[in-house]
């Protein structure tokens, strides 16, 4: 585990947020807070590929679990706009 800085950390941190970025015809950043089954859904399409097509049916708890202990945001960008101020403020103050 490296920190922001690419230093060993010396210990685990607990997940607490997960962001998916995504680009958008918006003109402006957006940012929606996924709960429940959206939640669920959008984990496991951030995960199941073909590397997991086997064992898809055992990411079901894993899945599960997280999905109730971490917030998830999707952040949508304007395409072909560069919005990193924008989006580093979406994920710290969501």
């Amino acid at each position: 585990m490296l920190t922001a800085l690419g230093e060993p950390c010396g210990l685990p941190v607990p997940l607490s947020k997960l962001c998916e970025l995504e680009p958008s015809s918006e003109a402006q950043v957006s940012i929606s807070r996924l709960e429940g089954t959206d939640k669920f859904y959008a984990l496991l399409e951030c995960f199941y590929g073909p590397l997991f097509k086997d064992e898809h049916l055992g990411l079901f708890t894993l899945l599960s679990a997280v999905s109730e202990q971490v917030e998830f945001l999707r952040i949508r960008r304007p395409e072909g706009i560069w919005t990193v101020d924008e989006i580093v403020e979406a994920v710290l103050y969501g």
